[in-house]
């Protein structure tokens, strides 16, 4: 369950800061998925998700004809996802993206892919999911980093990121769950 809620944080990325910014910009509750674009913009596509729903969209010419200069996933698809999920969310909006018990929240500087302490600010700082075993330390980046540097045992140790990993809410005893923090501050 956690290698899947990995995968959820990923895709939830793609539309709060990647290739389907709109997308995730058009809801007051979380969306997650993945935009796709073939050679030459000849095909593009986007399939998205929320907690209850999911919905794929693909666009093409039967001639394999381009569809235009610029086209891609998220601008030819992102469209018609938004205003489909619009509609079939009318009733009831879905909810968070629910954390599996025993997953941390750790956030991480997205620029150079190291753990940082729960209270520094910022757009370039974002809350990802990890193992309890796995999760890395303040300070601890990548091996070989994203231009960090790898850290010691020992400073790590020193610098350990408390349990309580971010301010997400708890909605069933599992913890925090993914888009809380979104939903709730708009």
């Amino acid at each position: 369950p956690i290698a899947a809620f990995q995968m959820v944080s990923m895709l939830e990325g793609v539309t709060t800061r990647g290739t389907a910014r709109s997308v995730g910009r058009a809801f007051k509750f979380p969306v997650a998925g993945k935009t796709g674009t073939t050679n030459q913009a000849r095909d593009a596509w986007f399939v998205g998700f929320t907690n209850d729903l999911v919905v794929g969209c693909y666009v093409g010419f039967d001639d394999n004809s381009p569809l235009g200069d610029k086209m891609s996933g998220g601008k030819v698809c992102g469209p018609i996802f938004t205003d489909f999920v619009k509609k079939a969310v009318v009733r009831r909006a879905p909810g968070p993206f629910r954390r599996p018990r025993g997953a941390v929240m750790v956030k991480i500087d997205r620029n150079s892919g190291c753990a940082v302490s729960s209270n520094r600010k910022g757009a370039d700082f974002i809350w990802e999911p990890f193992s309890p075993e796995k999760a890395p330390f303040v300070g601890q980046c990548p091996e070989g980093g994203i231009g960090g540097r790898a850290t010691t045992a020992r400073t790590a140790e020193r610098r350990r990121i408390p349990q309580e990993r971010s301010g997400f809410g708890d909605e069933e005893g599992g913890g925090p769950v993914l888009g809380a923090r979104r939903r709730y501050d708009e």
